[in-house]
């Protein structure tokens, strides 16, 4: 069943995504009370600060470690981590100020199975952890610069891991990113940072490239 809906996520997925505006916040306004006899002031709630996302370029990733490249945000901190083995690799993307750390993950595949496969089972686990209230949406992406297919996973709601996306020629490379704050962001106050980083997380995907092939 997990695997039915992972595949009807990828099937339904909108295209292109950047067409996509999912973080819009509509925000309505009802009732004004008045009394003929009596006017009492309400006190108006106070709403939390919107949070303005930095413009401040980016940073080319290279190193002889990792058999790909790509650009990410200068405010993020690389952080690269030993893997087990050949097949797979780690690099973590983190941005101390709001708690928030962009988790990759590369994998080789000696079978062209496995590869095609990881965008539908990427789909099933985020719908099975999402948080109550929310959905999750998948939008298909642009091919990248070096043709390779890319899906979006956002999931609508206030939830810690807002965003997914994958990255696969579909035979025998994948490069996934999980974007995960430290806390539960609320959504209104961060759609501006949430927007902004959907945003670098496109142009990454887009400046993704493969150095190694088999």
């Amino acid at each position: 069943m997990r695997g039915y809906r992972a595949q009807l996520l990828i099937n339904q997925a909108d295209s292109p995504f950047w067409v996509q505006n999912w973080l819009l916040v509509l925000v309505l306004l009802t009732g004004l009370s008045l009394t003929a006899c009596q006017r009492t002031a309400m006190p108006k709630p106070v709403a939390e600060q919107r949070l303005a996302y930095p413009d401040s370029g980016y940073t080319h990733f290279s190193d002889s470690y990792y058999p790909f490249e790509f650009e990410y945000p200068s405010f993020f901190k690389v952080i690269t981590k030993p893997t087990p083995d050949k097949t797979t690799r780690w690099v973590d993307l983190r941005w101390e100020r709001y708690g928030l750390t962009l988790h990759t993950t590369y994998q080789r595949f000696t079978d062209t199975g496995p590869a095609a496969e990881q965008p539908a089972l990427m789909a099933a686990l985020l719908d099975e952890k999402r948080p109550k209230g929310t959905t999750v949406k998948a939008y298909t992406h642009p091919l990248t610069k070096q043709g390779l297919t890319a899906y979006v996973f956002v999931v609508e709601g206030n939830s810690p891991i807002p965003m997914e996306f994958i990255v696969t020629d579909g035979l025998h490379h994948s490069f996934s990113g999980r974007l995960l704050f430290d806390n539960q962001p609320n959504s209104e106050a961060m759609a501006d940072i949430l927007a902004g980083i959907t945003k670098d997380m496109q142009y990454l995907m887009d400046h993704f490239t493969l150095t190694l092939r088999p």
